[in-house]
């Protein structure tokens, strides 16, 4: 994991990444890929570029206005 990235939290309805002193929250219903995948291979996220993520495990890349724009969650 990249130095500031961080998943803060994994849970039911999707996980939450700090990224940037900003954190976002994902949901499996708009982020499917991470459903049922083992903590591990969520854990294991790099950015690789600024603003640029990458879950090598799941073979994953989502850039954080992606993130941005989904974001609807009460618990943040």
């Amino acid at each position: 994991m990249s130095k500031g990235l961080q998943i803060t939290r994994i849970s039911s309805l999707g996980i939450w990444l700090k990224a940037h002193d900003k954190k976002f929250f994902m949901s499996y219903g708009d982020y499917p890929s991470f459903k049922d995948k083992p903590v591990t291979a969520i854990l294991n996220v790099r950015e690789t570029s600024p603003g640029k993520f990458y879950w090598p495990d799941i073979e994953l890349k989502i850039g954080m206005d992606a993130i941005q724009t989904t974001q609807r969650s009460p618990y943040l």
